[in-house]
């Protein structure tokens, strides 16, 4: 059992002043079975016109923010204390061969997770690269760490190789990204067999010399067994997440579940967010 502070502070400056903002935040760790959300605090600058806590379609807690009046500046800052369990996956997880958790169309979770929205030229390429690791009557369990510990040796963890908006494909190509990246290759992977899997959002304990991403949030994937359990897995650092990863959100992908996006009127033009996160043992 672990016990976690987060500070999550992102902060955009603007090239001329802001009349209106909208935001949504996904920045509430979830309270899950193995995790418990012992204290949470949002705040933002300027002070919100309102904010409206709401729940979407996979449980997660987010909350709606609105600036009304000029503003030149904003920030959203965050802070938690979590405990989570020391888990990992149940001890019969992933035994069965990994034909039996294929969407079969019956079930609608698995039917959702297990659709993809890929085009067929890529899906055929995702399922290429995930077939040596899905050999026939493979258990689940030891195929998906195998794609997962593949995913960590083929591609290279490049800070601002990437960024939101980078096609699937790009990552495909060029065997380089960041942790939203290798969540999404692991997930295309898994959907291109029927297998259903979800994007998971959240943030890791700093590892010194390793690839999580110190300073930043993280992200990582899951799989649907046969019996209906998803079982988190992280590409990025080739682990099973227990206990030193804290769980956002989920949903299918990184659209669903952000830490923060919104909408702005005027401010004249993008601007590039700062974003600092601290993740703390207790």
């Amino acid at each position: 059992m672990a016990t976690w502070q987060i500070v999550h502070t992102t902060r955009y400056a603007y090239p001329a002043p802001a009349r209106r903002a909208l935001h949504l935040a996904w920045l509430q760790p979830r309270a899950t079975a193995e995790q418990t959300l012992l204290a949470f605090e949002l705040r933002c600058e300027p002070v919100a016109s309102e904010m409206l806590w709401h729940t979407d379609l996979y449980a997660n807690p987010f909350c709606f923010m609105e600036h009304l009046g000029e503003h030149d500046s904003f920030a959203v800052i965050s802070r938690a204390q979590v405990c989570v369990a020391d888990a990992g996956w149940p001890p019969d997880a992933g035994r069965h061969p990994w034909e039996e958790a294929v969407n079969d169309g019956q079930d609608p979770e698995s039917c959702e997770f297990a659709l993809s929205d890929h085009a067929p030229e890529l899906l055929a390429r995702l399922r290429g690269y995930a077939l040596p690791s899905f050999t026939p009557g493979r258990p689940l369990a030891e195929a998906v760490l195998d794609l997962n510990r593949r995913i960590h040796q083929d591609f290279a963890y490049v800070s601002g190789a990437t960024d939101v908006d980078t096609p699937l494909a790009a990552v495909l190509d060029t065997r380089r990204g960041v942790c939203q990246d290798f969540a999404g290759v692991a997930i295309g992977c898994l959907r291109a067999l029927s297998l259903p899997a979800r994007y998971v959002s959240g943030y890791v304990e700093p590892v010194v010399g390793g690839q999580s991403a110190i300073g930043a949030s993280h992200a990582w994937a899951a799989v649907r067994d046969a019996h209906g359990r998803w079982l988190d897995f992280d590409p990025t650092n080739n682990a099973v997440p227990q206990g030193g990863h804290i769980t956002l959100a989920w949903g299918r992908g990184y659209a669903d579940c952000p830490p923060l996006k919104g909408i702005l009127y005027g401010g004249g033009g993008a601007s590039a967010p700062q974003v600092a996160v601290e993740v703390t043992r207790l």
